[in-house]
């Protein structure tokens, strides 16, 4: 635990998302989801707890990097929507940068793993909130870039998209590797993409989206894209009987490997899908009791970036050593030869 400086105290960490740690905390007296910029592979934690790059030559492209996640936090905070969670503060701090979320409920993830089941209808409904997030995002010229269970909040009865992430493929060019810095299973091919040949769009997180929907009707992750077979079955076959055909195959078509062939936006996926004309669900049924309040957001358009408080030495656990190779160029749609690295450890 530890006292950062403009309010925000760390108390214990959660875990790891795209490229931060995440701690549960209090912002202003206010429980809080706090999560520091921390690319793993990238940083290490010097002798006065704050964050230097595992290899010098590394500053100017962390430091850039840095940058984009201060301006990201500061247009976060001007977003309001039942669906995204509220932005609070952005906080410069021990050579990285923090943004603070409101807090409240239970991760998606957290959720299943305690034996959470969602029959149709809850899937149904939370697909529809967190399609109406991310459009909400994609409108502001955002994209998630890390949707999976981790990064669903299920709070007052309602789905949340919370950890809103950055293009981590830059840093995939330094450190020459992939691992921590993509989400097996939840993350198209496009985020692996280290050559950066494919631009990120709102099809990335369509992905994320249908590959959450795969998990929650399936019973188990998504088969990642680097380990498919011709003889893997589609959610059309393993769902058939208990979902509506169009929703089943629009879902299949959000999972497809190449970008090109999911829809382009989630506003075509809902029509697709059957979702757009569907009554909007809340609260979620199956979930009940309301989470903790959300604080208001501050009200001051832009971040603050704040002189450099007394060192703190907050516990976080340190990047992984191994560093998967980069991903390959364009593989074909079925066995792609790219390297899978290895799994994240992420809990919400």
């Amino acid at each position: 635990a530890g006292f950062i400086g403009g309010g925000i105290l760390v108390e214990r960490v959660i875990g790891a998302v795209g490229d931060s740690v995440v701690y549960e905390g209090r912002y202003r007296d206010a429980p809080a989801r706090v999560r520091e910029l921390w690319p793993q592979g990238v940083l290490v934690r010097g002798e006065d707890g704050g964050g230097e790059p595992a290899d010098p030559q590394w500053r100017k492209v962390f430091e850039q990097f840095e940058s984009r996640f201060i301006t990201l936090g500061g247009k976060l905070k001007r977003l309001s929507h039942p669906h995204l969670g509220a932005v609070l503060g952005v906080y410069s701090a021990h050579d990285t940068a923090f943004r603070v979320e409101a807090e409240g409920g239970v991760s998606l993830e957290d959720w299943l793993a305690t034996g959470g089941k969602a029959d149709p209808s809850v899937v149904r409904a939370l697909a529809r909130q967190v399609a109406e997030g991310l459009q909400a995002l994609h409108a502001a010229g955002i994209d998630h870039l890390d949707v999976s269970p981790a990064t669903i909040a299920i709070r007052d009865a309602r789905a949340v998209l919370t950890d809103v992430s950055l293009d981590r493929r830059p840093l995939m060019q330094v450190i020459k590797g992939q691992a921590g810095l993509a989400r097996p299973g939840y993350a198209p091919i496009e985020l692996f993409d280290g050559a950066m040949t494919w631009a990120l769009t709102p099809a990335t997180d369509l992905y994320g989206l249908c590959a959450v929907i795969w998990r929650l009707i399936v019973g188990r992750d998504p088969v990642d894209w680097a380990e498919r077979t011709p003889d893997d079955k589609t959610l059309s076959e393993l769902g058939a009987g208990l979902y509506p055909e169009n929703f089943l195959s629009a879902v299949d078509k959000g999972l497809e490997i190449e970008p090109e062939d999911r829809f382009d936006s989630i506003a075509a996926w809902l029509a697709a899908s059957g979702l757009d004309a569907a009554p909007v669900a809340e609260p979620l049924p199956g979930f009940d009791g309301p989470g903790p309040a959300e604080p208001e957001p501050e009200p001051e358009p832009e971040p603050e970036v704040v002189a450099e408080p007394e060192p703190v030495n907050p516990v976080v656990p340190e990047p992984a050593a191994s560093i998967a190779p980069v991903a390959s160029p364009k593989p074909p749609p079925v066995q792609p030869t790219t390297t899978q690295p290895a799994p994240v450890s992420a809990t919400g």
